[in-house]
């Protein structure tokens, strides 16, 4: 057979007999060298033509056609093609290379594409498996929407304009897909028009739990505490169950089938109850219902703060021993409290003591003149008190550890809690 591409080539160097009808064995080398030499590298400039995505592109945007350099022969595994996206897909994507039939595009891991995953000028390169879609083969898309699958970052500019293409601008180089823990915008806020039970969700993209596929939201999500899961904005957000004053962590989920994303509450770090279809999920936030309502929070990046700090330690006589505290953050999740510590002592006749406030995971330590966070010194004067701030990471109970080096009715300990960090998996 006729070798006209690359992927039609040997790495058995004896086998490849025939370059573009130019037979190359038993031959005088010396009549046919120019030949074969001008076939062989006009085989790499195709190749080379086809992953600079330069093929001609036709069809729609949820079914496209491309007409590559080399002309495929057969669909196998390994065929790698690029192409220019003319426009944003709305929905599950075929595409039908060199006239070979019309194959899904899948994402990473297996799933289709969403729709907005494809957008008018971005630039996708493509890997052809036949164990993907069910066996039924597909071509497995190894940028998704700009947002780079591992590997390096290739600049791409849009022809004579000189400027980077709004997104699908990273080029994959094909190295390993998954990015662990990736975690980009997805923040949470109190929804404006109804605090008290929905949240809003902005628009970001993440890595699943399992490092398996991206989940991407592309339009902001309103969901509603109170209510039944309903896909969409505006709509339930609850798992199962009835609402109530615990902790819910929220979860970014995707079906497999068609890859749209969504938003869902529960009241499981671990295994929420996922609606029908959904396979993906990752937790990227975790917030509290007290006294029948979301409580105000404000998130910057991992960074959770209390729209109004709470006093969670106000407590005389507190001890020489070692007291477990329970702080207001979110529970079920280790979590770092950014917490204001004050220690008082209003008896004006004391000698200096101390104060240490440490993680239940670190060891009980007795506080002394050397190692606290804060200290008193014993002045004649009553009110004698110090303040500082510190993160402390809490178990899963929303705990940790308070102890002082002297105790009675004058001494009193205040822990106030303003927020709480939380790394929402990405060093999971």
């Amino acid at each position: 057979m006729a070798k006209n591409n690359l992927a039609d080539l040997s790495v058995t160097a004896a086998s490849n007999t025939d370059i573009l009808g130019q037979s190359v064995a038993g031959t005088a080398v010396a009549a046919t060298l120019d030949t074969i030499v001008q076939n062989t590298l006009g085989v790499l400039a195709r190749f080379y033509d086809d992953i600079g995505a330069t093929g001609t592109v036709g069809g729609t945007a949820d079914a496209i056609t491309l007409t590559t350099s080399s002309v495929f022969q057969s669909l196998a595994n390994g065929n790698v093609v690029a192409f220019k996206a003319g426009s944003t897909n709305t929905t599950a994507v075929t595409i039908n290379v060199d006239a070979l039939g019309a194959k899904a595009i899948r994402n990473q891991g297996d799933s289709a594409l969403a729709a907005g995953a494809l957008v008018a000028n971005g630039i996708y390169w493509l890997r052809y498996d036949t164990a993907y879609n069910a066996a039924a083969g597909a071509w497995v898309l190894l940028n998704v929407g700009g947002y780079l699958q591992g590997g390096v970052d290739v600049a791409v500019t849009d022809g004579g304009t000189g400027s980077s293409t709004a997104s699908g601008a990273l080029f994959n180089l094909g190295l390993p897909a998954s990015i662990p823990g990736y975690l980009w915008g997805l923040t949470l806020s109190n929804n404006a028009s109804d605090a008290t039970n929905d949240i809003d969700i902005a628009v970001g993209v993440a890595m699943d739990g399992g490092n398996v596929d991206l989940m991407s939201l592309t339009s902001l999500r309103t969901k509603r505490l109170d209510a039944a899961w309903v896909v969409g904005t505006d709509q339930g957000g609850l798992d199962t169950g009835s609402i109530a004053d615990t902790t819910y962590h929220v979860w970014l989920i995707k079906r497999s089938d068609t890859g749209v994303v969504d938003v869902l509450f529960s009241a499981s770090v671990t295994a929420p109850t996922m609606p029908a279809n959904y396979t993906y999920k990752r937790r990227i936030g975790s917030i509290i219902r007290a006294s029948s309502a979301i409580v105000g929070f404000v998130q910057a990046g991992d960074r959770f703060d209390r729209k109004v700090p709470i006093s969670d330690v106000s407590t005389s006589a507190p001890g020489t021993t070692a007291v477990t505290r329970t702080l207001s953050v979110p529970l079920g999740i280790s979590v770092e409290a950014m917490l204001a510590i004050t220690l008082q002592d209003d008896s004006g006749t004391a000698s200096s003591h101390s104060m240490l406030v440490t993680s239940l995971d670190q060891t009980d330590t007795a506080s002394t003149g050397s190692v606290h966070d804060v200290a008193v010194g014993g002045s004649a004067s009553a009110d004698d008190a110090s303040s500082t701030s510190k993160r402390v990471r809490t178990n899963s109970s929303g705990q940790i550890r308070s102890r002082n080096s002297y105790s009675d009715a004058s001494v009193t300990i205040r822990l106030v809690t303003h927020g709480w960090i939380d790394g929402r998996g990405r060093a999971a």
